[in-house]
């Protein structure tokens, strides 16, 4: 069976997306970060998945995720990386902490989730179709927004970092895409 992980699944993109795949023939790791939100979770994937409790941008609670999923399964044919925020502030009174958060989530939370579970998805490359890395990115990842300087920064970052993802994935086989909503 296929197996994808899929963080920031509590509501909206990443929920959808958890029952898509279940629906689909997938199993599916669906990333939250409390337990009222892994029970429903938990309800919308019945046999076809499990939600996990992480956070992130808490790379020893992705390591007990990674723990979690590995007593399951060695191998991973997607991450989708859609954890996320958008604090919409004008920039003049933005606060550092609103700023860094946007980052911390948007962008380093990314990273972690990438370099802790890449070899799940290195172990998945004798599969008929390569691993893939999806990141949810935004429209705010290409342009600028009144408001939402934050955000639109972290997501360009976002691009960038999946650019520069992409190529590096090459060398192993790994697919990268973003989906900017």
């Amino acid at each position: 069976m296929k197996t994808v992980i899929i963080t920031g699944a509590s509501s909206g993109i990443g929920k959808a997306l958890c029952q898509c795949y279940a629906e689909n023939g997938y199993f599916v790791f669906g990333s939250v970060r409390n337990n009222k939100d892994a029970k429903n979770i938990d309800e919308i994937l019945g046999e076809n998945g499990q939600a996990i409790i992480f956070d992130v941008t808490k790379k020893d609670q992705i390591k007990k995720a990674y723990k979690k999923i590995i007593q399951r399964t060695s191998s991973v044919d997607i991450l989708i990386n859609n954890a996320g925020i958008a604090l919409p502030s004008p920039l003049e009174i933005t606060s550092e902490n609103n700023f860094c958060d946007h980052f911390s989530i948007n962008v380093m939370g990314v990273l972690n989730c990438v370099q802790i579970f890449l070899p799940l998805l290195k172990n998945s490359l004798s599969s008929s179709k390569p691993p893939l890395i999806v990141n949810i990115s935004s429209g705010g990842g290409k342009r600028g927004s009144p408001f939402l300087g934050a955000y639109c920064m972290s997501k360009h970052a976002l691009e960038g970092f999946s650019k520069v993802l992409r190529q590096e994935m090459i060398l192993y086989g790994i697919e990268v895409c973003v989906i900017a909503p």
